[in-house]
């Protein structure tokens, strides 16, 4: 099976059975493995990791039918980013779609997570160009941030880390900026993912002049209302711009969406598809 067209093609439960006939696991040191992802792709993760980590190794993806939704909707020269890349799944398969010709950026502040996106994409002879920081709406800053080792996150003093059933063990200081900022931004892009337990509005804010000027760009958000001071707020802002909303069914195809609804999440959260 060649997995990259299959994940856009096939229906959901033969590609989670393939991938999980193909699982394999190898330990590399003390806390760290190689895992096969996606029946084909080697790929580090942290083993001491309770949330992301465990499906990688054991069921070899990570939430398939987001996983058939980038590959639908990324292209071969893409140019993608990854903001909250954490152990660098999407990461992986943005560069596996955009190829070659395309250009991925990723955004992860905890060292030892940006060290094993690295570690894979070194595997893979994928570039990236990796950001160990926050995305944020204020360039040159320091941030603290509250992490939660056992479910590899980390979220920003003020922000709700959304599902976290572990202690928060320590807090680190951070550097953020703007996506704006960065040099990768000079030039228009075509996909962003940002995943940033309660932040997503501030990134959000950081990239404003990459809204107006890449004329294709779409966005995959994760949004929880109960992490925002102001959700219904956040969503006039989007709305305003002319992005529409959608959310992701189960088969990895977008579906409209109403500001009611993804207000009525309460203290869930919804991955939403942005395009215009």
């Amino acid at each position: 099976m060649e997995i990259l067209s299959a994940l856009a093609k096939f229906k959901r439960d033969r590609l989670e059975e393939w991938c999980r006939t193909r699982c394999l696991v190898a330990p590399v040191k003390d806390g760290v493995a190689m895992c096969r992802v996606l029946g084909t792709f080697p790929m580090y993760v942290d083993t001491t990791d309770m949330s992301v980590a465990p499906h990688l190794m054991m069921h070899g993806f990570w939430e398939i039918w987001i996983s058939q939704f980038m590959a639908k909707t990324i292209k071969p020269g893409n140019r993608c980013i990854d903001v909250g890349a954490n152990l660098g799944y999407f990461t992986l398969l943005m560069g596996l779609k955009a190829g070659a010709s395309g250009a991925i950026q990723a955004w992860e502040p905890q060292g030892d997570l940006a060290s094993l996106i690295a570690g894979t994409a070194a595997l893979n002879g994928i570039k990236v160009d990796l950001h160990r920081a926050v995305a944020t709406d204020v360039e040159g800053c320091a941030l603290t941030m509250r992490t939660f080792p056992r479910e590899g996150i980390g979220a920003l003093r003020g922000s709700a880390a959304i599902g976290t059933g572990g202690p928060i063990i320590d807090q680190i200081t951070v550097s953020g900026t703007t996506i704006d900022s960065t040099e990768f931004a000079k030039q228009p892009v075509d996909f962003i993912k940002i995943d940033a337990e309660g932040h997503e509005p501030q990134v959000w804010a950081g990239c404003e002049r990459v809204r107006k000027e890449s004329p294709n760009l779409k966005f995959l958000i994760e949004f929880s209302p109960s992490g925002y001071a102001d959700a219904a707020g956040f969503v006039d802002q989007i709305t305003g711009d002319g992005w529409k909303l959608h959310t992701i069914d189960a088969s990895g195809n977008p579906k409209s969406a109403t500001k009611e609804a993804l207000l009525n999440l309460g203290n869930g959260f919804e991955m939403v598809y942005l395009c215009r």
